[in-house]
C-alpha cells in the first residue's frame, strides 16, 4: 500500500516537471519581500517617526506652498508694465467713484460710523490683490451683508442700554473721559467693537471649514 502511494507521488512530480516552462529565466525570478516597521521600536517611537518623515520639507515644497497662498508672487514678476498699467490705473480709478460713496452709504445699515465702510473695502482691496486668484473681480461690502450685521450690533447694542439712536456724530472720538479720568467706550466705539467681533468669529468658521 505504501508503496503504490509512493509512486503515485513520485508520478506527480514528474508530470509537474514536465510540464513546468523550460524558460532559464523562470528559475531566475526575483522577489521583493515587503519591507516592515523593526519589532523594536515602541508605538511612541513610530509615530514620532512617521511625523518626522511626513514633516520634511525640501525647497520646491515651500516654494510651491508660498505660490498657492500668495498668488501675486507668481503672476507679478511677469507683470508688462507699458502694456497693462494705464488699463489697470483707468478701471481702479473707476471701481473707486463707484465704491467710495458706496461704502460710504453701506456703514450705516451695518450701525457703524461712515469712516468704517472705507476703511473696509480699502483693506479688502489689499488682501483680494495678495492672496486671490482673480484679476476680474473687485471685493467689498455688499447691502445684504452689512444689514445683517447692522441687525446683531443694533440689539447688542439695545441689551447694552444704548438704546435705538443713531449712530452719532461721524468724529473719531470713540471713547470719553469718566470723572475719574477712566476711558469708556460710547456707541460708536461699541457698535464697531461688536462688529469686529462678529466679523472674526465669522472668519473664524469659515477657516475651520475650509481645514475640515
Amino acid at each position: 500500500m505504501e508503496t503504490a502511494t509512493t509512486q503515485k507521488f513520485e508520478q506527480s512530480i514528474e508530470t509537474l516537471s514536465s510540464s513546468a516552462p523550460q524558460d532559464s529565466s523562470f528559475h531566475h525570478i526575483h522577489i521583493k519581500l515587503e519591507e516592515h516597521e523593526p519589532t523594536s521600536l515602541s508605538t511612541k517611537e513610530l509615530i514620532l517617526k512617521k511625523a518626522k518623515e511626513a514633516c520634511k520639507l525640501n525647497r520646491q515644497i515651500v516654494i510651491t506652498f508660498f505660490l498657492k497662498l500668495l498668488p501675486v508672487l507668481e503672476w507679478l514678476p511677469r507683470y508688462r508694465i507699458k502694456e497693462q498699467l494705464l488699463g489697470d490705473v483707468i478701471s481702479g480709478l473707476l471701481v473707486r467713484i463707484v465704491a467710495i460713496p458706496q461704502s460710504i452709504s453701506y456703514s450705516p445699515l451695518s450701525s457703524q460710523d461712515p469712516i468704517y465702510g472705507l476703511y473696509t473695502n480699502f483693506f479688502c482691496s489689499i488682501i483680494y490683490f495678495v492672496m486671490a486668484t482673480s484679476r476680474h473681480n473687485a471685493v467689498r461690502s455688499f447691502g445684504v451683508l452689512c444689514l445683517m450685521i447692522g441687525e446683531t450690533v443694533n440689539r447688542r447694542l439695545r441689551l447694552a442700554g444704548y438704546g435705538d439712536g443713531n449712530t452719532g456724530s461721524a468724529s473719531l472720538m470713540n471713547f470719553t473721559l469718566s470723572s475719574n479720568g477712566t476711558a469708556i467706550c460710547d456707541r460708536s466705539c461699541y457698535a464697531i467693537t461688536v462688529a469686529i467681533s462678529l466679523t472674526f468669529l465669522v472668519g473664524l468658521y469659515q477657516i475651520l471649514l475650509g481645514v475640515f
